[in-house]
Formats: structure tokens, sequence, C-alpha cells
């Protein structure tokens, strides 16, 4: 499933999947701890103003669980030679993977990874591939990736990065997909003074780790989130800003309040061309936040602004098979 260099489905011909024997990741399926790497030291956990302080003790003080994930091996996929597209490893029965090009600087080594769905299936019925987390193999070393993103308008895309190589070149990467996830929601309350801006904000979230708001703004019809993990789980996280006692008047029937939301978010009713995708799985974010709903002004003003943390993090992991880079690509 690519997006703008999408493959002609209807002369789909590829290579029998030949899994490396050699490779570790073709071991047995037993559930192992998953110890992530630490990409960043633990941040100050609330340093805010003091009515962010109240409104955060106010809420029901979380059990502190500590956040696990365990990590399997997926068996060598047996495929038929006209799956995927020549070239493309099958990831899973569905998706196969390839790595389009590689590009290695001083600040970072940076991997695009095309995906295509199998033979005989529509793009639009297959999940894309969302991969919880990649590493890189370089001269029988594995890092771990800095951060990973899709192409907008190009659906399959992925770009992954990694730290810049010391030696050797890049010869592989390996996805790692979430089997089990856990999704945690944390509530704020603010007072309805715009604009404002709150800043390093811990939460502990049971089975999903720390994430720290490390800022976010509100305005008038605008805002901005940035978010962290800094305990070294990947998670997705999402954002929804609720202002409390406004309401859409051109449907009475219902209560619609003004919001502000990641673009992803966006109801489909408000137009503005299609919605963007998700964010994918990582150790930090940031969005933009666009309205929702009526404007602020005179006969729609807030009382109150509530703020909606949506956390989500994979609790098993399976390590999927080694896709090889093309050193001349």
């Amino acid at each position: 499933m690519t997006r703008d260099d999408r493959p002609d489905y209807a002369d789909i011909v590829r290579s029998p999947y030949d899994p490396d024997p050699d490779d570790g990741a073709q071991g047995g399926a037993d559930a192992v701890p998953w110890v992530p790497p630490v990409i960043a030291a633990i941040v100050g956990a609330l340093v805010v103003s003091g009515f962010v302080i109240y409104a955060v003790v106010q809420q029901p003080e979380p059990e502190q669980t500590q956040a696990t994930t365990t990590t399997s091996v997926a068996e060598p996929l047996v495929v038929a030679s006209d799956t995927f597209p020549e070239g493309f490893t099958a990831v899973t029965d569905a998706v196969g993977a390839k790595v389009e090009r590689f590009d290695g600087s001083e600040r970072a080594s940076v991997v695009a990874v095309a995906t295509a769905v199998a033979g005989g299936s529509a793009p639009d019925t297959v999940r894309p591939l969302d991969p919880a987390y990649w590493v890189i193999r370089n001269a029988g070393v594995e890092r771990p990736m800095a951060t990973q993103y899709d192409q907008a308008g190009a659906l399959g895309n992925i770009t992954v990065e990694f730290e810049p190589s010391a030696v050797g070149s890049e010869v592989a990467v390996v996805p790692y997909l979430a089997d089990d996830v856990v999704t945690q929601v944390e509530t704020i309350e603010l007072d309805a003074s715009l604009p404002l801006t709150i800043t390093d904000v811990a939460f502990e979230l049971p089975g999903v780790g720390t994430i720290v708001m490390e800022e976010l703004s509100i305005g008038n019809g605008w805002g901005w989130f940035a978010w962290s993990a800094p305990d070294g789980r990947v998670a997705k996280v999402d954002v929804v800003v609720t202002f409390v006692g406004t309401d859409d008047p051109s449907t009475p029937d219902d209560v619609d309040p003004t919001q502000l939301t990641m673009p992803h978010l966006r109801p489909l009713t408000q137009g503005r061309g299609s919605l963007p995708l998700p964010p994918m799985y990582g150790f930090a974010g940031s969005s933009w936040l666009e309205q929702a709903g009526e404007t602020l002004r005179g006969d729609n003003e807030a009382t109150g602004i509530t703020v909606e943390l949506i956390a989500t993090a994979p609790t098993s992991v399976t390590r999927g098979p080694v896709i090889e880079i093309d050193s001349g690509g």
C-alpha cells in the first residue's frame, strides 16, 4: 500500500519471501521482557501556574503500576511468489515492506519505507502498517529508532529516523508490531482565561508509563501541544480541549461545545479537505490544534476549560522480519 508511488496491483509479482536463517528474529515465539531504549532523562514533573497545580492535585491519584512490554518473535511467513511486488518483504499476511531509500548524514540516518498490500486485496480494505518501533542493524549491532512518521498525502509510506551511524554501513531494518495496547485518559480542568500556556505536567498512566505534557498553549481558535515519554516507551498521544459552557446555536437539539483538537480528530462535517492520518507511535510528538464548533464570542463564552490527554501504548510487541537495505539505493 503505497501512496503517490503506489504500484500497479493488477500486475503484482515478487520473489518468494526468503527468511534469513542466520538472523535471530526467526527463532521461537517465547515472550521475553522488552527493555525499550531510554532517549531522554526524566524531566521536572510539575512546573506550572498555581491554578493548574490546583486542578491537577484535585484529580484521583493514579495507581502506581510499572508499565511493561513483552516481546515475541514472529514465525517466518510463507507466501506465494506473486503475493507482493518484487523486492517487498512480507511483514504480515496482508502487507509487505521495502526500503526505498536510505540517506545517512552527520545528523541522522533516514530510511524511507514503502508498503504494498497483498495481491488481490483492495488497498482501502487493508489496515496500514503501523509499527510500534523499528531498529536498524549495522555491522551486527542493532540501534533503536529516534522517530517515525508517515508522509502526508502518501498513504503507506513511512519515514524512520535513527541516530547517525558510527561505523560501517546500515544493512537492514526490523519493525516491531504492536499486538496488545492499553489506552488511558487523564483529565485536567483549567480557568477559561485566554490565552494560556501550561508546561511540564507529568502524568503517570498505568500500563502506559510517564507522559509529560511539555507544552499546551490555548487561544481563541488555536492551540499547540507537545509531549514526550521520558521513560523510553513508545506511545501515541492525543489531546482534546473542550470549552465548558459553549454550544453551537445551529444545532439547538444537541450540545456541541467548542473544542480544539488535533487535525486527525477534526469532525468530518467541517470539511476543509481530507483528514490527516493519526500520529504514529513515538517517544515524543507535537501538533497544532484546530477549532471544532462555534467561535468563542460574546454569546458563546466559556466558563471553564477541560483538557483530555489520551495516551495509547503497546503492552506486547512482535519482532517482525529483517528488511534488507539495498546499499545501492
